[in-house]
């Protein structure tokens, strides 16, 4: 049985759903035990929780997909809320039937989808002033504007993030040179006075000049409308695949995409982090130094990202947890000692235990 944890968001659901699966298993359970009949549920108690774990399932769903981290999260922020909006609304209305006047528990439940809706109002509330969720909406190619004009949003959301989208782009990387011209060397230089020649009508230097500055459609040329006159991604591929694809023919664009969604939806990926550097600094490790654990827990995270497959290897004390060495270094099979650590390798490299210290 899963227990539910206040610091864990969807601990609720998995213990109400862990629960219902093994709803045999405990009736069986209670009814070998006889010391135990006050605990066991009634039907009705088992159909309480079966709506409860359904009410919460939306929720669930929601706090996965924003507290990944293998992949950018902040442009789900706003369609989030919209799910969970529309879910709570839908769970009113359910509450509000008068055919369910029977159900007294399914009552007492209306209060509190009440109070969820208000505190989510509160946090949604906080999206106003930062412009990084509405403009990483847009910077997602398969939503663009398409969410700001549905009918849950007001009337002018269109324009309002289009044109805040657009200001953080003038402001940050429209001017940004992506890629320098390198101009030829003779621009600037001047010539020696002896080699130019009186009856010479060269314009070397002019024609390097107009070829370096660019030209006016490259000066006019405005990557965020391009971006928002094309038409909505609908074939299935990754945000940061689609701006990989892109940042050729909109350079600009993509850097401002990669700026603002490797901004992270929410803290779990630090809280996550935390709590493994308790896993890297044990007791047995006090002496490590802040930096080195932090080398370990991004090198780990990185052998996990590259899906390198490690072998174990007790009593390395490298690692997180159990410790273990990838697999393209020397082999180790069982107890054995690796190479280097076999005849006295201290003495070899000046170690503080070897009676020849090196200088």
């Amino acid at each position: 049985m899963e227990i539910d944890c206040p610091t864990r968001w969807p601990s609720a659901y998995n213990m109400l759903d862990r629960a219902i699966y093994l709803q045999p298993a405990i009736n069986s359970f209670i009814d070998n035990h006889p010391e135990h009949q006050d605990l066991k549920l009634t039907p009705i108690e088992w159909e309480q929780a079966k709506f409860l774990r359904d009410l919460l399932h939306p929720f669930k769903a929601c706090n996965d997909r924003i507290e990944a981290t293998s992949r950018p999260g902040i442009d789900k922020v706003f369609p989030t809320y919209e799910v969970l909006f529309n879910e709570l609304d839908r769970l009113s209305e359910v509450l509000e039937d008068p055919t369910h006047d029977d159900h007294k528990w399914m009552n007492a439940i209306y209060p509190a989808i009440i109070e969820m809706k208000l505190k989510l109002k509160r946090y949604y509330g906080k999206t106003e002033h930062p412009s990084v969720y509405g403009n990483c909406i847009i910077l997602n190619p398969k939503w663009k504007l398409a969410l700001f004009r549905q009918d849950s949003w007001e009337e002018g959301s269109v324009d309002k993030y289009r044109d805040q989208c657009c200001r953080a782009y003038m402001e940050d990387y429209h001017t940004y040179d992506v890629q320098p011209t390198r101009m030829s060397f003779s621009i600037g230089m001047k010539r020696p006075w002896e080699s130019i020649d009186e009856e010479e009508d060269s314009d070397i230097e002019y024609e390097n000049l107009r070829k370096a500055a660019p030209s006016p459609e490259e000066a006019t040329f405005n990557e965020y409308d391009h971006y928002v006159g094309l038409p909505v991604l609908t074939r299935k591929m990754r945000t940061l695949d689609y701006w990989r694809a892109e940042s050729t023919s909109l350079p600009k664009l993509a850097l401002m995409a990669r700026d603002y969604l490797a901004v992270s939806a929410t803290g779990a990926g630090v809280e996550g982090h935390f709590s493994r550097s308790g896993q890297v600094m044990r007791p047995s490790r006090r002496s490590l130094h802040a930096h080195t654990v932090s080398n370990i827990m991004i090198y780990t995270d990185h052998c996990k990202r590259l899906k390198k497959e490690v072998k174990r290897w007790k009593g390395a004390g490298m690692t997180l947890g159990d410790d273990v060495i990838l697999e393209n270094t020397e082999s180790v099979t069982g107890d054995q000692v690796p190479q280097e650590w076999r005849h006295q390798w201290w003495k070899e490299r000046g170690h503080k235990f070897s009676s020849h210290r090196g200088r």
